[in-house]
């Protein structure tokens, strides 16, 4: 047992990977990681014998002995492998450990997976396409990404590679670029898209493929390009597979917890990749990485250290990257105490207090020879013998998207056993959280994944109270047809949408480990004539506003959440976050008001217009105002829109008369201004205009919601400044007067819905920085 008091704890708290640094018990050291699936680990830090193939003596090394598993997002009911082989750069990592006991004399790591299954670990020196590493993981800094040689026009990525994760994970810029430039460079019709439960992103052919070489040359290849001109070939059997189905799919998958992008096991195959720390480099170079060694040779000296690596199992075709998702590159260790060890101390667990404040105990079960698999793990410092543990705070999600050109705000949400991702559209104007559904679909939109397809048994029956409950929340008595389904129909200000309710299992980590197990929502079939064939970045809605159906009515009734509180913060440079529960909402510096109980949107009643901080209003009378995240721009009412309209092309005239009025039509919104030059960012023009304000009475308090030009002002493609508040009365839009504060107006704000209090707040905050209480970032996504 390591005591708190011991180096080992504070090495392994320097590596950041135990929590806040405190320890949870004084005569041990308890540590705490989190994961970036929503999973984490609770246990004690030992040390123990470790027996290295040819090697006479049995170094004691440190690692983690874990008493506390549970569950993530991914979570596997059964793993090919006992836990964590840590092989990051941190002082407690394995390898940091080997060159300190003078077992190897440099901390250089690699590995080199094949295609066909097993592959070697080496430490030693090695050589390659190198580049400089940055920061704390594998990671050779930022990188620009190029499909088929050309580049895809975004801005360099970060970029981290990790053993530890099956599949290649991309942020939501470059992830869904790289998807609309593969589906674009297919070469073949004869590939139709298809929904398969291995991966998101998947085709078949006219017959089922057996490796990923039969269908290699319909696709392109990928690159990565670092600073140093040093450049990654990724080709087509280094981010594809070949499923048990035949059907070819993407091993890129949607990022959708991290803020970096992560090279994994398959991106990796069949070359040898090596992580240089004595040089501060990482390489890599292509070789036949399938002639694994029949023995272990350990480095001594200038002899190499290499360990056969072994898969859990292979997959049909034998040819490319065909991995499903639970197999895993692996290598066994022995673990072994002395013959006659003393009396083992009991691990004191720090998280199940009995009564009267004492711990639970648990005996270590420690006997002579352990064979333990474990895992590589670039992105941990431990070697960890556990599995997959619960998350421990609220639940909070990426937001991706932007105003500008995207328009949209939007969630990956698993849906469906097995579970398929999905983007939802956050809206807290609508009740129901519905996706597009091929049931089958007529005049559908193009959306981003597969059309989710529901079986008769997961239709909610129009007798069921959960249909009911729909009717009630949208105002309208219920009628059951012939099919006895729970049909409906929804009403936009500028669509609608039909559909059936159905149920169907969510996977959503949660505060206290609980998952719900079916979440009712619309399984939408026609979206109107207009909306036939046009495509959209979303499959769906979701739906958070206040009612009976609604998603977070249903976590709270079965237990997810404990209070109906949501909040968004939605960051001007893209994305931002969206959470549940009260866990995240700031203890100070929040502005309040009260929200209308008898109103099922949040609003926070009437407020009053005011421009460059005048103290005479601007809009005749108090405007009825709703927070709708579901709009992307700002609607007000024609007196409003016209009063606005009018004092800032006033500004503009006597002020900024370098910028003109675009008379022909910007293809982003309605009202542009153009100057000498394209604009490229609001900062060039800020100047030219004023904010804006809305104040609300509670009493004898007010609370006003400044409104920057930052907010209500966007750049189009063309170089314009455009105004972001838009004539509600003009666009089609039936909002008898209502004033809609959209995403716009909303941006670097922490904006919070509070329905047990019936208040709503909002707070400056910088929005692309995603809360997390993780001390790690795990690689098991």
């Amino acid at each position: 047992m390591v005591r708190a008091d011991d180096p080992l704890y504070v090495a392994l708290h320097e590596d950041g990977r135990s929590g806040d640094g405190n320890h949870m018990s004084p005569t041990q050291c308890d540590y705490e990681i989190k994961y970036a699936d929503g999973a984490s680990t609770i246990g004690a830090l030992i040390v123990d014998q470790f027996s290295l193939p040819r090697i006479a003596t049995r170094p004691n090394l440190p690692f983690g002995c874990g008493y506390n598993q549970g569950v993530g997002e991914n979570f596997q009911q059964t793993s090919p492998v006992n836990g964590i082989l840590g092989l990051d750069r941190g002082k407690v990592s394995f390898v940091s450990q080997l060159k300190m006991l003078g077992i190897i004399t440099k901390h250089v790591v690699g590995h080199c997976l094949s295609s066909g299954g097993g592959g070697l670990l080496f430490v030693g020196d090695g050589d390659g396409n190198l580049v400089l590493l940055h920061a704390n993981y594998y990671s050779p800094g930022s990188a620009t990404l190029y499909f088929d040689r050309h580049s895809l026009g975004m801005n360099p990525m970060d970029v981290v590679f990790d053993s530890g994760s099956t599949y290649t994970y991309f942020t939501a810029q470059p992830y869904q670029a790289t998807v609309y430039a593969i589906k674009g460079g297919l070469s073949s019709t004869s590939l139709e898209q298809v929904s398969d439960p291995s991966l998101p992103l998947c085709w078949k052919g006219q017959k089922a493929f057996e490796s990923v070489f039969d269908v290699k040359k319909e696709f392109k290849s990928l690159q990565l390009n670092f600073g140093n001109n040093a450049v990654m070939e990724i080709p087509p059997e280094n981010y594809l597979i070949v499923t048990e189905y035949g059907n070819v799919c993407l091993g890129i998958l949607h990022g959708c917890r991290l803020n970096f992008n992560i090279i994994g096991d398959i991106t990796m195959q069949d070359q040898m990749v090596i992580y240089d720390n004595e040089r501060e480099q990482l390489g890599w170079i292509r070789g036949s990485c399938g002639r694994s060694p029949t023995k272990a040779e350990y480095l001594y000296g200038r002899r190499r250290f290499r360990a056969p690596l072994r898969r859990r199992r292979a997959t049909r075709g034998g040819g490319g990257a065909d991995r499903r998702r639970d197999i895993t590159f692996h290598m066994t260790l022995q673990i072994a105490r002395k013959r006659h060890p003393p009396r083992h101390p009991a691990l004191r667990r720090s998280s199940e207090p009995q009564p009267g404040g004492k711990h639970l105990r648990r005996r270590a079960q420690l006997h002579l020879h352990h064979t333990m698999t474990a895992r590589l793990a670039l992105l941990a410092s431990l070697l960890l013998l556990l599995q997959l543990v619960p998350p421990s705070s609220a639940v909070v999600l990426e937001l991706h998207g932007n105003v500008y050109p995207i328009g949209h705000f939007f969630i990956t949400m698993n849906i469906g056993d097995p579970a398929k991702s999905y983007f939802l559209d956050i809206d807290t104007g609508s009740t129901l959280t519905w996706l597009q559904c091929d049931a089958p679909c007529t005049n559908c939109n193009i959306v981003p994944h597969v059309l989710y397809k529901p079986t008769p048994k997961k239709l909610v029956t129009c007798a069921d109270s959960l249909c009911t409950d729909l009717y009630t929340d949208l105002g309208k008595p219920k009628r059951c047809g012939s099919q006895k389904q729970c049909d409906y129909v929804i009403q936009y200000v500028d669509s609608s949408s039909m559909g059936v309710l159905v149920i169907d299992r969510f996977s959503l980590s949660a505060s206290n480990g609980t998952n719900p197990t079916t979440i009712a929502f619309g399984c939408g079939y026609d979206q109107g004539k207009k909306n036939r064939n046009v495509p959209i970045p979303v499959d769906g809605i979701l739906g958070l506003s206040r009612g009976k159906v609604t998603l977070l009515s249903q976590l709270k009734s079965q237990g997810v959440i404990t209070k109906h509180v949501l909040g968004h913060c939605i960051s001007s440079k893209g994305g931002g976050f969206l959470f549940f529960g009260d866990a995240q909402v700031p203890t100070s510096g929040v502005t309040w008001t009260p929200m209308n109980r008898e109103h099922k949107y949040y609003s926070p009643g009437h407020g009053t217009l005011h421009f460059d901080s005048n103290s005479k209003a601007i809009s005749a009378a108090p405007m009825a105002v709703i927070f709708d995240s579901g709009a992307t721009y700002t609607y007000f009412a024609a007196q409003p829109y016209q009063a606005t309209l009018s004092v800032v092309k006033s500004t503009l005239n006597s002020e900024c008369k370098f910028l003109t009025e675009v008379t022909e039509k910007d293809r982003a919104l309605t009202v542009c201004w153009k100057g000498k030059d394209k604009i490229v960012t609001i900062d060039e023009v800020k100047k030219c205009f004023r904010s804006l304000s809305l104040e609300f009475a509670d009493g004898d308090k007010k609370a006003t919601l400044e409104i920057p030009p930052e907010h209500y002002l966007i750049i189009s493609q063309e170089g314009h400044v455009c105004l972001g508040i838009l004539d509600g009365s003009k666009e089609h839009l039936s909002l008898a007067g209502t004033n809609l504060i959209g995403g716009i107006t909303m941006l670097d704000q922490m904006v919070i819905y509070d329905s047990e209090r019936s208040l709503l707040g909002w707070v400056n905050y910088q929005c692309d920085r995603i809360p997390r209480s993780e001390s790690a970032i795990t690689s098991r996504l």
